[in-house]
């Protein structure tokens, strides 16, 4: 989810505010509270800082011993059809929830009721989610009713989950006078909230950012379109506000790894239905002008690994001995190949040299402990937090001071990894897939740990010729990292049929390894393909040069045919890696 502290979250310091935690619980308490001046050098983002905090909870200002707020979900994300785009509703406020303190930044919470605006939105709220179900789109409310206590990391944690296209969180100000005034806040790069010791919580995401602001545009342009008047894209500024960390951005839009567009609208005098009506319908239009209701498959992306995207009933078939012939003719011009593609309908093997050689898996292994990670911090069991609780995805692991390959690009995910910082397990876990970031996989293996992982691929996934005993690129070659085309198929098979259940690891496996491929391809792979995959590359091993390329997937065709491929082949050039395996996974096209 996250990048720094979150994902695009760093912690800066500056003059810390007073009494924060006192503030809401007693008019005295906050008497001459609130921020001092930032000072230029507090300004400047830098590499996220661990929280401390003691269990079971963590030390507010002037001593006050704050809890952590909630972290779980209020509403249910499962089931949710992955071919749609997932919009998350968020409507403000509910019942009251006393401070807390938000267990990954340090920040203080709190839930506030403030009627009538909690009855209000949240009626509007459930008017959007059916006109945009109606429309094609897959709708998530974050609370079940309009006076339920949620707090914000709960909040966010339902965008993150559900892997939202969008998430709009819906407010109305009973000061402010329908006809001529609204408002939307977005993220964006620098905006903070501020712990209680002072030091800032920045966001720092830029894409998502940049993705904030165009729907902010768009959703400014509907709502101006129906509300008559014009509505203002700004910053908001939560400083001098009882009981409230001072910033400048919705804590849940800062807590969000998705883009969020936070939207206010006039309420003075009350409303009346056709507000209501008014209110939804520029809601509904700006999501329309945003993203569309089916995931959109960019070239050399995966897709949703459910077949019959076209309608059929049926796969449509294919000229299985046509397939071979055109893999072989692909594969057989360099001197190792030893591969295996199958279809995972049938489980019929379409082509196989090799498949049981054993191999080095370069980092294609990475998927596998991905996949192992992902499995355990589902479960809740990646280990303790050292906090008193269970470590969560999304909890920061410190990197030591031996990096070694860090590939994950400057603004990508937070950059690569550097020594002393903190970095969600979940953001390590997308550099390893997405960049073949060697320093996020050996934190994750650190995490897991290798006994773990061994138990993994021998009882789960039982593949019997898969050991991963060692980190990369630390040289110790002494301990085992082998696999074979066949072992490799039978973890891809047993992912893609965990995920078509609803398992949400395997699922979000699969979504970083979409990414991978577009990133790894770009547009080199046909349209009409839908490909999640994992690249490895290796040119010299143990003083010899292999010139190793190998590529693991899962490939979708536009007719409904699902495969898994594993290709492990040495001598192929480097400079023509990408085009090698372009050219072989587009055999699976039909407009080859």
């Amino acid at each position: 989810m996250n990048d720094g502290f979150f994902r695009g979250m760093n912690v800066t310091s500056r003059p810390a505010f007073a009494a924060l935690a006192l503030c809401g619980l007693g008019a005295a308490a906050c008497a001459g509270a609130g921020p001092g001046p930032i000072s230029p050098a507090s300004a400047v983002t830098r590499p996220a800082e661990p929280v401390t905090v003691q269990a079971p909870s963590t030390r507010g200002s002037a001593g006050i011993k704050l809890p952590h707020c909630p972290e779980a979900s209020a509403t249910d994300t499962s089931g949710l059809d992955p071919r749609k785009n997932v919009i998350v509703l968020d409507p403000g406020h509910g019942a009251k929830g006393d401070p807390c303190q938000d267990r990954q930044t340090g920040i203080v919470d709190r839930e506030t009721p403030n009627e009538p605006e909690t009855r209000d939105v949240f009626e509007v709220a459930k008017e959007v989610k059916v006109r945009l179900e109606k429309a094609g789109y897959a709708v998530v409310l974050t609370k079940n009713r309009a006076d339920e206590k949620v707090y914000k990391r709960q909040r966010s944690n339902t965008v993150n989950h559900s892997n939202a296209a969008l998430a709009i969180s819906i407010h109305h100000d009973t000061a402010r006078p329908w006809d001529s005034w609204g408002e939307i806040y977005t993220q964006k790069v620098g905006l903070y909230r501020e712990r209680p010791d002072g030091k800032k919580v920045t966001f720092g995401d830029s894409a998502v950012a940049a993705k904030s602001r165009e729907y902010a545009l768009n959703f400014a342009r509907a709502r101006e379109a129906v509300e008559g008047h014009k509505v203002a894209i700004k910053d908001n500024s939560f400083d001098n506000r009882s009981g409230v960390a001072p910033g400048n951005i919705p804590l849940v839009s800062l807590l969000s790894q998705r883009p969020f567009v936070y939207l206010e609208a006039g309420a003075k005098g009350g409303w009346t239905q056709k507000h209501k009506d008014a209110y939804a319908q520029g809601i509904v239009n700006g999501v329309k002008a945003s993203v569309p209701p089916v995931r959109a498959r960019p070239r050399g992306q995966a897709g949703s690994f459910q077949r019959h995207r076209s309608g059929q009933s049926q796969p449509v078939p294919y000229d299985k001995e046509n397939l071979a012939r055109s893999l072989r003719e692909a594969l057989d011009r360099y001197p190792q190949n030893d591969s295996t593609v199958t279809d995972l309908k049938s489980g019929d093997v379409i082509y196989s040299q090799g498949a049981d050689k054993s191999v080095y898996p370069a980092s294609t292994a990475k998927a596998i402990i991905a996949y192992t990670a992902l499995q355990l911090g589902h479960q809740g069991k990646l280990g303790d937090n050292g906090a008193g609780g269970k470590f969560q995805l999304d909890d920061p692991i410190k990197i030591g001071e031996t990096v070694l390959g860090s590939a994950t690009p400057e603004g990508k995910l937070g950059g690569p990894p550097r020594p002393g910082q903190s970095v969600p397990a979940r953001t390590l876990i997308k550099q390893m897939l997405i960049y073949s970031d060697n320093t996020a996989s050996n934190h994750i293996l650190d995490k897991i740990t290798v006994g773990k992982l061994r138990e993994v691929i021998t009882n789960d996934l039982k593949l019997s010729s898969t050991k991963i005993e060692r980190k990369y690129l630390t040289g110790d070659e002494s301990k085992p990292l082998t696999t074979t085309p066949a072992d490799m198929t039978k973890f891809l098979q047993h992912v893609h049929h965990k995920a078509a259940a609803g398992d949400g690891a395997s699922r979000e496996l699969l979504e970083y390894m979409k990414e991978a491929t577009r990133v790894r391809f770009g547009e080199r792979i046909h349209d009409d393909l839908s490909v999640a995959g994992k690249f490895g590359a290796k040119a010299e091993f143990k003083g010899e040069v292999k010139n190793w390329q190998h590529q693991i997937g899962i490939v979708e065709d536009s007719r409904g045919n699902a495969f898994t491929v594993a290709f492990f082949s040495s001598h192929v050039p480097e400079e023509t890696a990408q085009e090698h395996y372009a050219r072989v996974l587009n055999v699976f096209s039909s407009t080859k």
